[in-house]
């Protein structure tokens, strides 16, 4: 979850599988005052299951700002179709 206005992560919601090692990524991040936009941007390793918390940050910074030149997106994501 993410302020629209100040662009910081207050919260996050992980189920399942390994939630408890993924969450201390959006943990640490939410932590540090990290704005979404640094976290989209962090390479994270993949195939992991923390892979996931950069994708759901790249999702939400291109809600943010739905325009061409925002969309981000991993290289394995664009593979992944």
């Amino acid at each position: 979850m993410v302020d629209r206005a100040s662009r910081r992560i207050f919260g996050a919601h992980i189920v399942g599988e390994q939630a408890v090692e993924v969450v201390q990524i959006a943990a640490v991040a939410m932590r540090a005052g990290m704005p979404v936009d640094a976290l989209a941007e962090v390479e994270l390793a993949y195939p992991t299951y923390t892979a996931i918390v950069g994708l759901a940050a790249r999702r939400a910074l291109n809600d943010l700002e739905p325009t061409p030149q925002r969309r981000m997106a991993a290289e394995w994501e664009h593979r992944a179709g």
